[in-house]
């Protein structure tokens, strides 16, 4: 039993990130309230409908403070990299700016990595990263990060895995604003994040479903051995 048992296949996962760019540039409220966002995805849908990895970029306008009125940006991000049919890389990123200066905020990864003996220490399959490198997209907005370590990539914490337009409904749901719940609300919306929670939640919360109802059989086991990928 493997925590990431029914995780989609490459073709699967691309298929299904293809749809979210394809619902984004074809969604006029996309293009009324998050322009950039839309023409991103616009870009990407065409670039990558041939590719065998899928690498995607862009940023949307948030309400950092409803109290203040002060603005920020969210810039997310996907890099999904296969070969012979299986993952070699499986990232999501997001990153918090402030709007008046682009002074870097917050950053997080979001990874879907098997385990490798060559690392220098184990990792929960699925996890959450704090910083970690700067992807390219900050780079070439000139976003800075010297207040942040980012050559430090513990701790790994375990999470749900996640896919763009999961990582996107995130962002509306932590900072709401009047454009946002235009889209999280809107029944389209609502029914493409629920296909993305059948796709990549139910087969992981079975597996850890399953693993908890089993663990009296498995030995020594724990569940943060089954996070690890034992």
């Amino acid at each position: 039993m493997r925590i990431d048992k029914g995780y989609p296949s490459p073709e699967k996962l691309k298929e299904n990130e293809l749809a979210t760019l394809q619902y984004i540039k074809d969604n006029g409220v996309f293009w009324e309230y998050y322009s950039t966002l839309a023409s991103d995805a616009s870009h990407s849908f065409f670039k990558f409908q041939k590719a065998y990895s899928l690498n995607f970029a862009s940023s949307l306008e948030i309400c950092l403070d409803r109290k203040s009125g002060k603005m920020g940006v969210a810039h997310v991000g996907s890099d999904i990299i296969t070969k012979d049919d299986r993952y070699e890389q499986v990232s999501y990123s997001l990153a918090i700016c402030s709007k008046d200066n682009e002074r870097l905020l917050r950053r997080y990864h979001f990874d879907y990595a098997l385990p490798d003996e060559k690392r220098r220490q184990p990792h929960p399959v699925f996890h959450l990263q704090y910083a970690g490198g700067l992807f390219g997209h900050l780079m070439a907005h000139g976003i800075e990060h010297e207040h942040i370590d980012s050559w430090l990539s513990e701790p790994r914490l375990f999470f749900m895995p996640l896919s763009l337009a999961l990582l996107i409904n995130v962002v509306f749901k932590e900072f709401p604003d009047r454009n946002g719940i235009n889209v999280i609300e809107r029944g389209e919306w609502r029914e493409l994040i629920k296909k993305n929670e059948k796709l990549f939640l139910v087969p992981y919360f079975r597996c850890c479903h399953n693993f908890m109802n089993t663990i009296n059989n498995l030995g020594k086991l724990l569940t943060n051995d089954f996070y690890y990928g034992n």
